[in-house]
């Protein structure tokens, strides 16, 4: 190669590079900017190193974003660097008290290509806490934001590095250019983990933000602004045909006083009953998809849910399982007790099994004593390890307005290919069935 001067962009200065013929652009210095900007806002537990293991770039990251970690920090850190199916799975049960940092994935795991954003969007949308990065593009596509350098900068100072080589070639030693670097931050996540912009560095850019109230209504008050300024030229005109310029002077502002003053008054009532008609309609939408008594999903919202996630499964041929739960002998309860009772045992056994259960699954008041579970991309395995949960941890209840403890029978079944929602429910629900005259208590599947 001639011994000409090279402009480029490098994270670390190679150790066998030939001088003098580069001009080196570094960008590692918004590594350390960057995590001890997101531990600073975070305060967490635990960190985890988002990355590639196939790829030798983001190894590389990953190891320059380890190393990159303050000392004695006493923060739990590891390495999610599987395959990003498995990467993804894992991700549901991660602790919020976290925070990660997402060094570039090319590969799924399994040999296919994958882009970087389409990667981080994925995990993003299943961990529970916020995810730093270090490239541009990563910020509006899963990233909560870093400290990073923008393109349109990185071009610029190529360039200028680019004149500088010319003009003084050759640079001996190497010429090391640190970056102009922004801090950026999505808006969409900042709402997400509830993370204040009064956290934020000072100087720190912002984007995806929710609209204020100004930009809300902007073509109202816009609308509420050319009226005033219309009615304002109508008075001036009137101004200029009248002779007796005090009296009318004086009529005018009071009039456009009391206009103005109606306008207020009118977008105050308009702002007002928007309110309350979103307000209301939050609160009938609350009433016609919950079970008042338990405070569940009731049997609507149920349905619209098991419909919508048994053709998800369907169209990514993913595992769905239906879990039955029957409360063992309630008839004999409210008999024998009351139906005041009765409702206190539903409400805390409703409780129970949905504290029980992952954030990930869905429960629901099916009617009467039975309660149904969603478990999503589970399989039988799962689906029976959470039952058995639930059924120990009712067993071990105590409601103290009746003298015995309360058991629920469960029945499970998992989606077949070239399976309806009908087979499924009905399989499931034979299996409860089966719990029953098999001795309660228990579980079966079918």
């Amino acid at each position: 190669m001639p011994d000409v001067p090279m402009v480029g962009e490098t994270r670390i200065v190679p150790e066998n590079h030939k001088p003098p013929t580069y001009s080196f652009i570094q960008y590692h210095q918004n590594i350390p900017k960057t995590i001890n900007m997101a531990l600073e806002i975070t305060k967490p537990k635990n960190i985890y190193l988002i990355g590639d293991a196939t790829h030798p770039g983001s190894r590389l990251s990953m190891k320059l974003v380890e190393k990159s970690i303050p000392k004695g920090t006493n923060i739990n850190i590891e390495r999610l660097d599987m395959p990003l199916n498995d990467l993804i799975k894992a991700a549901k049960d991660l602790p919020k008290n976290s925070v990660g940092f997402f060094s570039l994935i090319f590969s799924d795991g399994h040999g296919n290509r994958i882009v970087p954003e389409n990667a981080l969007m994925k995990i993003a949308e299943n961990v529970p806490f916020p995810i730093f990065a270090f490239h541009e593009t990563m910020v509006g596509s899963g990233a909560t934001g870093g400290v990073v350098a923008k393109g349109e900068d990185v071009g610029i100072q190529l360039v200028k590095e680019s004149l500088l080589a010319v003009e003084s070639r050759p640079f001996n030693p190497p010429r090391i250019v640190p970056a102009i670097s922004s801090i950026l931050f999505d808006g969409h996540f900042l709402d997400k983990y509830h993370i204040k912009l009064s956290k934020l560095p000072e100087g720190a850019e912002v984007i995806n933000i929710t609209p204020g109230l100004l930009d809300k209504y902007w073509y109202e008050i816009l609308a509420i602004i050319s009226l005033i300024i219309i009615l304002s030229s109508m008075i001036l005109i009137l101004f200029h045909f009248y002779r007796q310029r005090n009296k009318l002077t004086s009529r005018l502002s009071i009039i456009n006083e009391e206009l103005e003053q109606r306008v207020d008054d009118r977008t105050h009532s308009l702002l007002e009953a928007n309110s309350a008609l979103h307000k209301k309609e939050s609160e009938i939408t609350h009433l016609m998809l919950t079970d008042s008594l338990t405070g569940l999903p009731n049997r609507r919202y149920f349905e619209d849910e098991v419909h919508r996630e048994f053709k998800r499964s369907e169209r990514n041929n993913s595992n769905l399982c239906i879990a039955v739960c029957d409360i063992d002998h309630f008839k004999s309860i409210n008999d024998f007790y009351g139906h005041n009772v009765g409702d206190i045992v539903l409400s805390r056994l409703a409780r129970c099994i949905n504290e029980t259960v992952r954030q990930s699954d869905f429960v629901a008041r099916w009617g009467g004593d039975e309660f149904v579970i969603i478990h999503i991309d589970s399989d039988r395995v799962t689906a029976e390890k959470f039952a058995k949960r639930v059924l120990l941890a009712v067993e071990k209840l105590q409601i103290k307005e009746i003298m015995k403890a309360v058991t629920i029978s469960i029945g499970i079944s998992q989606r077949k290919e070239n399976d309806s929602l009908k087979d499924l429910m009905e399989r499931a629900d034979q299996a409860m069935y089966k719990s029953k005259t098999e001795g309660t208590n228990r579980i079966s599947y079918k």
